[in-house]
């Protein structure tokens, strides 16, 4: 009796505790959450010894490069060196499901695999074709409008993602709305502005329409906004013409239009630089000019080319034949010069009076005496008579005087007589 006993301790102490035989299954099959390409696989004891503490040692396997695996414990059980036990302390029992497969599929696509479940030295349970679908990237951070068309109009400057203003012209009387299109990474677009929208469609109304696209990035994060001025009608934006040309107080033929781009003007000889009195203004105000010979004319004909840039670099060019010929003044009497008035005596002997501009372009030759004081006046305006009179040298005086007395004298001795 004695011998059994010993020959019973033996076999414990031999054959450890946990290691007689558990029997698995694969229990219920779970998709994971929407969208995360997961499929869960749970682990069930069917059979287990009394006062079984752990399982074997469980270890998972997948036969697509596509997939992963790994085993995770149910909640009330922990692991511990890839075998599952209590969190209590307690034995495992049969029919229990204690840990699950976490099969991932790392692609976008829908895959199919073998998933194996090894335990023990080398006993396995399969579970073949468990389909996946695909995981779903992750939302889109991008808030920006990838292509922007329309149906109508022209648009500067020409649309890129990250520019947010723009003007959209050259939209005839005839178009009441805009329809838009766009594409953009899984964004979401509202428009707003015009008279109305729906949609991507927008009611506008003469002249200039603000609207505004907002753009919404897919995951809700992100926003940009981008600014429409919309004209419809005629319109000077972005024009490469110019509104006006003048040249002081001297004529240009033909009367200006901005599209008559070869105009002729005569000036003075004298003139030789007409840089500062040529005036030019542009229908855009943010288009450019610029002049080549103006500030040199050094012939009797010249030519003055005047350039016009565009916002979008159209460029106009007109031309400006210059003239100079020589002009004999009138022979006028300034008479009175005062609050940038002067008044004369013209070749009719009639009083004239003209503002000091005028004066100065029609008589060049007598401004430039006022304006270098040759002329002078009183502080009434009139002008000082006789100074311009040059007195006869005083050297010549007592040689007349000598010859007047010697002319005389015979007469005087004769009248004495």
């Amino acid at each position: 009796m004695k011998l059994l006993k010993k020959l019973a301790l033996l076999l414990i102490v031999l054959i450890p505790f946990n290691a007689m035989a558990i029997s698995y299954e694969f229990d219920k099959i779970q998709d994971g959450a929407d969208g995360n390409g997961v499929k869960f696989i749970h682990i069930k004891i069917i059979d287990v010894a009394e006062d079984t503490l752990k399982t074997d040692k469980l270890i998972c396997a997948v036969d697509s490069p596509d997939a992963t695996c790994i085993i995770e414990p149910l909640s009330g059980f922990k692991v511990e060196n890839d075998m599952i036990m209590t969190e209590s302390g307690d034995p495992l029992t049969d029919n229990t499901s204690v840990a699950r497969i976490v099969v991932t599929n790392t692609t976008t696509s829908t895959l199919k695999t073998k998933v194996t479940l090894i335990y023990g030295e080398s006993t396995f349970i399969e579970k073949e074709n468990l389909e996946i679908a695909g995981k779903e990237p992750p939302k889109s951070t991008d808030s920006t409008l990838a292509t922007l068309t329309f149906n109508v109009g022209t648009i500067f400057p020409e649309f890129k993602p990250d520019v947010n203003n723009y003007t959209l012209y050259n939209i005839g009387d005839t178009y009441p709305r805009v329809k838009f299109a766009y594409t953009c990474d899984k964004c979401s677009v509202k428009f707003e502005g015009g008279t109305s929208t729906s949609g991507s469609n927008v009611s506008i109304q003469k002249g200039e329409n603000e609207v505004k696209i907002i753009v919404t990035s897919q995951d809700g994060n992100n926003t940009s906004t981008y600014y429409l001025n919309v004209i419809q009608g005629a319109t000077t934006f972005n024009s490469a013409k110019l509104k006006s040309m003048s040249l002081d107080d001297y004529e240009i033929t033909p009367k200006f239009s901005s599209d008559k781009l070869e105009y002729e003007v005569t000036v003075p000889t004298k003139i030789t630089n007409i840089d500062k009195l040529l005036k030019l203004e542009a229908e855009d105000s943010k288009a450019t000019i610029e002049k080549a010979g103006a500030d040199k004319l050094d012939k009797d004909d010249n030519e003055v080319k005047i350039t016009v840039t565009s916002q979008d670099g159209t460029k106009t060019e007109y031309l400006l034949k210059v003239h100079r010929e020589n002009t004999q003044e009138q022979v006028i009497e300034v008479i009175y010069y005062k609050d940038k008035k002067v008044a004369f005596m013209n070749t009719e002997n009639v009083r004239e009076e003209l503002t000091e501009d005028d004066f100065k372009k029609q008589y060049p030759t007598e401004w430039a005496k006022i304006e270098d004081k040759t002329y002078k006046f009183d502080a009434e305006g009139n002008i000082i008579k006789n100074q311009e009179v040059t007195p006869e040298p005083e050297v010549n005086e007592p040689e007349v005087k000598q010859e007047e007395q010697k002319s005389n004298f015979p007469w005087l001795i004769v009248i004495i007589i």
